[in-house]
């Protein structure tokens, strides 16, 4: 073989050894995040995070909490894995803030005073729910509808996960839209 032959192969591997990645932060739920212990974001909520959850018992809600201090986007959403028992799995999300609405539906926890709710329900029941493979974790999830928008209103700020139909069980909770390379 020749030598020469081999540094279109050699640049090929440099190339995409070096070209950047998509990454977000991973985190797992060990402790409870609940109102009095949220899941406090650090770094800016535009950041992407995955942060693996539980919503049990089937009660449970999960709180993650962050401060706004300029207008910024925020990204939230609910993957379930794609497993057998889960398909009735179904959780909602709500973005917490000052000077939001009042919700319009009932919700499982109290709005703090000053404070307004945007709900974002998952599929409704019975209904086909689209499903995609993650590369990074070789796991299938069920997708699920988004909150997606930019809020100015300084202060603290919480975005709550919980199952309205009670089944419980594991699910991903997507903060952020920008990924770190």
């Amino acid at each position: 073989m020749n030598k020469h032959s081999l540094w279109p192969t050699i640049f090929l591997i440099i190339t995409f050894m070096i070209l950047p990645a998509d990454a977000h932060e991973v985190f797992s739920e060990g402790t409870d995040f609940s109102r009095e212990n949220p899941f406090a974001v650090a770094d800016s909520i535009e950041s992407a995070k995955a942060v693996y959850g539980r919503l049990e018992p089937a009660s449970d809600i999960d709180v993650y909490s962050f401060t706004v201090t300029a207008p910024v986007r925020v990204h939230a959403r609910a993957f379930v894995p794609l497993v057998k028992g889960v398909e009735k799995f179904l959780p909602s999300l709500a973005v917490v803030g000052p000077g939001l609405p009042v919700a319009g539906e009932k919700l499982p926890f109290t709005v703090p005073q000053g404070y307004g709710a945007i709900v974002v329900n998952n599929t409704p029941p019975g209904v086909k729910r689209p499903t995609f493979f993650e590369p990074f974790s070789g796991t299938e999830y069920y997708d699920a509808p988004a909150f997606d928008q930019t809020v100015s209103t300084a202060g603290k700020w919480y975005i709550y996960y919980w199952d309205p139909y009670k089944m419980g069980g594991d699910y991903v909770a997507i903060l952020g839209f920008r990924e770190k390379y």
